[in-house]
């Protein structure tokens, strides 16, 4: 098949099956859809999946396939379970595994929870800006939901401080 696709892109005059993409006027059209080439889209997926999880750890591959298989593809959670029958696991390495993931967990729900520092908090009232906000966006893509969280509230608070505060000076100035 690679020799048959080499051989075509080889010799623009030749003329194209019609499996592959169709040949209009000296430029090609959009690929026809049969059932040999969602095959071959699939296989793609698979050997795309099946790569992506041979480079995983068990630790993992036993999350993905326990955990979070509604987030995965159905073709991605089959080749982690490929994957993992491939390794031939035993009981103490799944063990281990799971252990690494219990870890993992108790890690991610720490920092997840870890409280902005009063610095912080002082910054985002006095200054509040569009930086602040940035700074919020990393501490979330980092995993500190509550740092994040707690900073933009801090800055809305300064927001509405010094709003609150020409507020009040304008209706003062009016008096």
């Amino acid at each position: 098949m690679l020799a048959h696709l080499v051989t075509l892109v080889g010799n623009p005059t030749r003329k194209r099956p019609e499996s592959a993409t169709a040949y209009t006027g000296g430029r090609c059209a959009q690929p026809r859809k049969n059932a040999t080439d969602t095959n071959v889209i699939r296989y793609n997926m698979e050997n795309q999946f099946t790569n992506v999880m041979s480079q995983r750890t068990d630790a993992e591959l036993l999350k993905i396939v326990n955990e979070h298989r509604k987030d995965y593809q159905p073709d991605a959670v089959e080749a982690a379970e490929k994957e993992l029958r491939n390794r031939n696991l035993n009981t103490q390495q799944i063990q281990e595994a799971s252990k690494e993931n219990v870890i993992k967990h108790k890690i991610d729900s720490e920092k997840a929870n870890t409280k902005l520092g009063g610095g912080w908090k002082t910054l985002a009232f006095i200054f509040p800006g569009i930086i602040l906000i940035i700074f919020s966006g990393i501490f979330k893509a980092d995993g500190y939901e509550r740092k994040a969280r707690e900073l933009t509230n801090w800055t809305l608070y300064g927001f509405g401080f010094y709003i609150g505060f020409v507020i009040l000076i304008s209706i003062l100035n009016r008096l």
